[in-house]
């Protein structure tokens, strides 16, 4: 979703895009990695992904893939550092 105030403050459009990707490891001849593709409802992120290409081939999604996982990295390392904490040591 536009972030409003912000956009208009960074030059830039800030959007969500909650389930609208799918990911899962995948393996191709001696290489793995995780393999991501965008569902039926995610013009934005098709389209993001042409321009990708457009201007640096063959990157694939290497200039998005943080922002693709930071959230689910932020939630992950909060439950990790509370199991961590409550943990005798």
């Amino acid at each position: 979703m536009p972030n409003g105030d912000a956009d208009r403050a960074l030059g830039t459009t800030m959007i969500e895009t909650p389930g609208q990707l799918t990911a899962s490891c995948t393996t191709t001849a001696d290489r793995t990695y995780l393999g991501i593709s965008p569902g039926p409802k995610s013009e934005v992120l098709a389209n993001t992904l042409h321009d990708v290409q457009n201007v640096v081939p063959g990157w694939g999604l290497h200039l998005l893939d943080i922002n693709l996982t930071l959230g689910n990295l932020v939630d992950l390392v909060g439950t990790e550092s509370k199991a961590w904490l409550a943990a005798p040591h």
